[in-house]
């Protein structure tokens, strides 16, 4: 077996092992690829779960959750942006949502208290998602720098937010950091 580790276009890591196999005198390489999420990709499929929650309540969610993953494409699809899903991956995203929404008191009152003059009902539903990734990965994940937690979540909300929304999310979580 030759394990090779390399880097595929910035969304998975790519583990790619090669096995020789005899048949007869040909020599044929079957390739295998394990893929594994970088952080911004998983990032990026918490976020579009978690978007999900602000229209449905707590007792439906999980039923969402499980649509999710069920619609999820198999392999992925790079056009659509949708990174190839392995089960470890799938376990991360399942875990940080869940989490999430254990905090989600808590991360919805220092939004609130941080988003001045800005009721947490007014806020953007995919606003409102990308600083809840964010909030929850300042305070309680203690492997992410707060600068790459802020970082993450302006381009995020530059992709999928109000054309000013990455500002205000970056106002707001600046203020939470200091």
């Amino acid at each position: 077996r030759d394990l090779r580790m390399s880097r595929g276009l910035g969304d998975v890591y790519k583990r790619q092992e090669c096995y020789n196999v005899f048949y007869g005198t040909l020599n044929f390489i079957i390739q295998r690829e394990e893929i594994y999420m970088n952080r911004t990709a998983l990032r990026e499929t918490v976020f579009k779960v978690l978007f999900r929650y602000g229209f449905h309540d707590s007792e439906s969610f999980a039923s969402q959750m499980n649509l999710f993953f069920a619609e999820y494409p198999e392999s992925g699809d790079e056009e659509e942006n949708w990174p190839a899903l392995d089960s470890k991956s799938a376990e991360e995203i399942t875990g940080k949502v869940t989490d999430i929404l254990c905090h989600i008191d808590e991360i919805d009152k220092v939004i609130s208290e941080k988003s001045e003059g800005w009721d947490i009902d007014r806020i953007g539903k995919a606003e409102l998602s990308i600083m809840r990734i964010a909030v929850y990965e300042i305070l309680y994940d203690d492997n992410i720098e707060n600068a790459v937690s802020i970082s993450e979540a302006v381009k995020l909300a530059k992709k999928y937010g109000d054309e000013k929304a990455y500002g205000f999310v970056n106002g707001v979580l600046a203020k939470i950091v200091k």
